[in-house]
């Protein structure tokens, strides 16, 4: 009888190039904690290919809710087309997530002892050009371009405010 041994090896799967810069949509959010024990929203985006109109997921982050990481969650909101207003509190619930479009930039990150590289949201950015409206046109789809890999980076992946 034929034998496989499963998940290898993997087919080859669309990463964007490194500091891509994209529009996306989120497609799912949850409320989590980290490994470290800090409150998290992770969200699971679809992104757009410029060179051809499709959209290309999944590609998580996490909004981790810690003051070194206020410079992530200040570009989320304005690049969703929120407003962000010095020392004021913000509550951002994960099921309000679901849905905004935005733009960002793109770095790789290396899943260890794989060598697998996926994409990770570097930093949110403001475009100038608003996000393109929803329309059925521009709607990702259900089955998304994952080549059949999902991993997640961890929740904890160091930030640094100078992308």
């Amino acid at each position: 009888m034929p034998e496989y041994k499963q998940g290898s090896p993997r087919a080859p799967m669309f990463v964007f190039p490194e500091g891509y810069e994209t529009e996306f949509v989120i497609e799912t959010a949850a409320e989590r904690q980290s490994e470290a024990g800090n409150d998290l929203i992770r969200l699971k985006l679809s992104c757009l290919d410029r060179t051809n109109g499709k959209w290309v997921g999944p590609i998580y982050t996490s909004l981790t809710f810690v003051d070194a990481a206020a410079w992530f969650i200040d570009g989320f909101i304005l690049s969703t087309g929120g407003q962000v207003k010095k020392g004021q509190r913000v509550v951002i619930e994960a099921e309000d997530c679901i849905g905004k479009r935005g733009w960002c930039i793109l770095g790789h990150w290396t899943v260890p002892g794989e060598g697998i590289v996926l994409n990770v949201v570097k930093k949110f950015i403001k475009r100038r050009v608003k996000a393109s409206p929803p329309s059925a046109a521009q709607e990702p789809p259900d089955d998304l371009d994952t080549d059949g890999y999902d991993e997640e980076p961890p929740d904890d992946l160091p930030m640094s405010p100078r992308a």
